[in-house]
C-alpha cells in the first residue's frame, strides 16, 4: 500500500493520482504505458520487488516489471475506480507474476527452455547447489512453485541467512519444524532437478 509519510510519499500519491486520472479518462493504453515507464507513477518496481519476495523470489525483476506495464496498459480502459488505484496496480503485478510463473513452468514441462543466458537468480542456485546450467533454471521453477511455508523458510534461512532461532521467534515456528521444512525443500530440489516436472505438477496444465 502507499505510504503517507514524508515528502517522497506526497510525490508518490500525486503520481498515482495522475495515473488514475489518465485511466479514468479512458486513457489510451499507449499513454498509460508512457506514464508507467517514464515516471514510474505507481512505483511499480517497488511493488514488483515486494510481490517477488512474498510469492516468487526466483523470478527476474525486469521481466516482471515489463509484463506488469503491459498488463496495466492493456487493462487501463477497464478501470472504473471500483478499488483504490494502488490496489489495482498491485493486482496487475500479481497477474503478471502468475503469468510468468506459468510460462516458466510450462516451458520446462514442454522441454522448451528460453534461448537466453542464465540470469542472476539462476546463478544463485547454480552456485548454491553446484548445478549445471541446464538444471539451475529448473531449480528456480521448483522453488517458485513450492508451498508458501517451504518457500518462505528456504528464503529466510538460505538466501537471507537468518539464524534459525531468529526465524523461529519472528514467525512463531518451532525451530525443529523450521529445520525439518528446510530439509524437505532441499530434498525436493535435489530430487526434482533430475526428473521431468510434469510428473509433479501435471495438475497445473
Amino acid at each position: 500500500m502507499v505510504s503517507h509519510s514524508g515528502g517522497g510519499a506526497s510525490v508518490q500519491l500525486a503520481s498515482l493520482r495522475t495515473l488514475e486520472s489518465r485511466i479514468r479518462e479512458g486513457g489510451d493504453p499507449r499513454e498509460v504505458m508512457v506514464e508507467l515507464c517514464e515516471r514510474d507513477a505507481p512505483h511499480l518496481k517497488r511493488l514488483c520487488k515486494r510481490w517477488m519476495r512474498t510469492h516468487a523470489y526466483f523470478l527476474d525483476l525486469t521481466h516482471l516489471y515489463a509484463c506488469t506495464v503491459a498488463w496495466a496498459s492493456v487493462q487501463a480502459a477497464e478501470y472504473e475506480g471500483e478499488v483504490p488505484i494502488e490496489q489495482w496496480m498491485e493486482d496487475r503485478v500479481q497477474n503478471a507474476g502468475n503469468m510468468l510463473l506459468q510460462k516458466d513452468l510450462f516451458a520446462e514441462i514442454g522441454n522448451d527452455p528460453p534461448d537466453e543466458p542464465l540470469l542472476e537468480h539462476h546463478s544463485v542456485l547454480r552456485t548454491l547447489f553446484r548445478l549445471p546450467d541446464s538444471q539451475a533454471r529448473k531449480a528456480c521453477i521448483i522453488l517458485n512453485n513450492l508451498p508458501d511455508e517451504e518457500r518462505h523458510t528456504f528464503y529466510a534461512l538460505v538466501i537471507d541467512r537468518r539464524r534459525v532461532a531468529e526465524y523461529a521467534k519472528k514467525t512463531g515456528t518451532p525451530k525443529a519444524k523450521a529445520l525439518a521444512t528446510l530439509e524437505r525443500v532441499l530434498r525436493t530440489i535435489k530430487a526434482d532437478v533430475n526428473r521431468p516436472l510434469d510428473a509433479r505438477w501435471r495438475d497445473q496444465e
